[in-house]
């Protein structure tokens, strides 16, 4: 009885361990930005969390896919109705497919008039606009990634996904970074032109 439980214990751990990671990895990349825009100044990290909030009001709205996704995935292969996961899999990818360019239109349109909405100051909306309007244009993406995580997860392949985000950090942290630097020293050579001027 006591090696049942910690059998499953053990199971429990093994998935839910690397989901966390997962989920952690999904939210890191806001994080990131700005931990990486703190050297610009307050303007620059408000224009972050805007642009950081319309896209998580977004993929919020989302989530509900993301979870269905992963419950109908879980119940078909715990049945061992693999023909069906292929199909279920199939049609989720389609509506998500749907669903994203759907929001990515909608968010490109509204963008400037929900962060007026919330009280944005200009300077804050001119910094925060192309930063939003470029997570809008791909948000297909990222919701696409959230879904088949969540497709894959409900096979019990819960590293699969995990690996795949960290890959992703990687290579946002490798294309953000030196763009941060760049605008850093940019900021710095105006300040200088500034003073000296």
């Amino acid at each position: 009885m006591a090696s049942s439980i910690a059998q499953i214990r053990k199971s429990v751990l093994t998935l839910a361990l690397p989901v966390t990671v997962t989920t952690l990895l999904q939210r890191m990349e806001g994080i990131a930005a700005v931990f990486l825009v703190g050297g610009l100044g307050a303007t620059s990290i408000a224009a972050v969390g805007l642009g950081q909030l319309l896209a998580f009001i977004a993929t919020t709205l989302v989530s509900g896919l993301s979870v269905g996704a992963n419950v109908l995935i879980a119940q078909l292969w715990g049945a061992r109705r693999t023909k069906d996961v292929g199909e279920a899999a199939t049609h989720l990818l389609g509506l998500t497919a749907i669903v994203s360019c759907l929001l990515m239109i909608l968010g490109l349109s509204l963008n400037q008039f929900t962060m007026e909405l919330l009280g944005a100051e200009y300077d804050v909306i001119a910094l925060a606009l192309p930063y939003s309007n470029f997570i809008f244009l791909v948000i297909p993406c990222t919701i696409f990634l959230q879904v088949l995580s969540s497709i894959i997860q409900g096979t019990g392949d819960t590293k699969t996904p995990m690996y795949a985000l960290i890959a992703v950090n990687l290579l946002y942290l490798t294309i953000a970074y030196p763009l941060m630097l760049n605008a850093r020293q940019d900021a710095i050579f105006g300040i200088d032109s500034i003073l000296q001027g």
